[in-house]
């Protein structure tokens, strides 16, 4: 073989590996564009990814603000509530202890009563008694003038007659 067929062999080889080599360049160039618009939309995705993530960051903040101020009302209502319950019991302990102070008045007022039927009763016995010895007076009293007028009259019908 002689040299310039080498060489003529040796230039087609050289064009045909530039053909391969632009056609590969062409594909690794839109692969290459494929690439970056791909990296394009990734940033964009990244970017609003980052977006959504600032507003959920944000909005969880909110929550736990929401929360701490839920939890504060919580505390102080409980507080409150725990006020009124004392407030409560100490009623309801002044009202057990009024309820027993008007059991003992209503029990002294029943046994005033029953002392004042009692008495009621002696004086109406007392009473009774005492019509009773009214009329035995009287009755005594009429016996005694009767027998003094009769003594009387017997007196001066002796002392008329005799």
């Amino acid at each position: 073989k002689d040299i310039p067929t080498r060489l003529l062999y040796a230039v087609a080889r050289s064009r045909e590996d530039g053909v391969m080599l632009a056609i590969q360049l062409t594909d690794e160039k839109e692969r290459s564009r494929n690439l970056a618009a791909e990296l394009a939309i990734s940033r964009k995705e990244v970017a609003k990814g980052e977006e959504a993530r600032a507003a959920a960051m944000e909005l969880l903040e909110a929550k736990e603000r929401s929360i701490l101020s839920l939890q504060a009302a919580s505390t102080s209502l409980q507080r409150n509530f725990d006020k009124l319950q004392a407030q409560f019991d100490d009623s309801r302990k002044e009202l057990n202890a009024k309820a027993e102070q008007c059991e003992g008045f209503r029990s002294e007022l029943d046994k005033s009563r029953q002392a004042e039927e009692a008495a009621r009763a002696e004086m109406a016995e007392a009473e009774a008694r005492a019509a009773q010895r009214e009329k035995d007076l009287r009755a005594e009293l009429v016996g005694a003038l009767e027998r003094e007028s009769a003594s009387a009259a017997e007196d001066k019908r002796m002392a008329g007659g005799g």
